[in-house]
């Protein structure tokens, strides 16, 4: 399968999903693994601002930063490129904001500054 025969698979694949959970459960919120564990972070009312919010998926890692109800920082890297020294230097210059997006880029996956 192609690249752009993939993304047209996977955007109609979204679509039925979608319409057939809104249809069973009208006003849901369907959302990646990721953004739930973040939105979940966004919600704890005994996390102490800023926090860290990580997810460590089978395919992405994605960690957040939460301060004042704001997602202040994001980066999403891919999990088999990980390991446990690399995503701990990863989260804490993440965290003192020494992390470049090119460097993620680089690597393989993005930062959202």
């Amino acid at each position: 399968m192609l690249e752009w025969e993939h993304r047209i698979f996977f955007s109609m694949t979204a679509k039925r999903i979608w319409k057939t959970v809104h249809h069973s459960l009208p006003g849901s919120l369907l959302m990646d693994t990721g953004i739930a564990a973040i939105r979940g972070a966004l919600l704890d009312v005994n996390a102490k601002p800023p926090c860290l919010a990580v997810n460590i998926g089978n395919v992405h890692t994605l960690a957040g930063i939460i301060e004042d109800g704001q997602i202040i920082a994001l980066m999403e890297h891919h999990t088999h490129q990980m390991t446990s020294g690399k995503l701990d230097d990863l989260l804490e210059r993440l965290c003192n904001g020494t992390l470049g997006f090119d460097e993620i880029y680089d690597d393989g996956w993005i930062l959202y500054p």
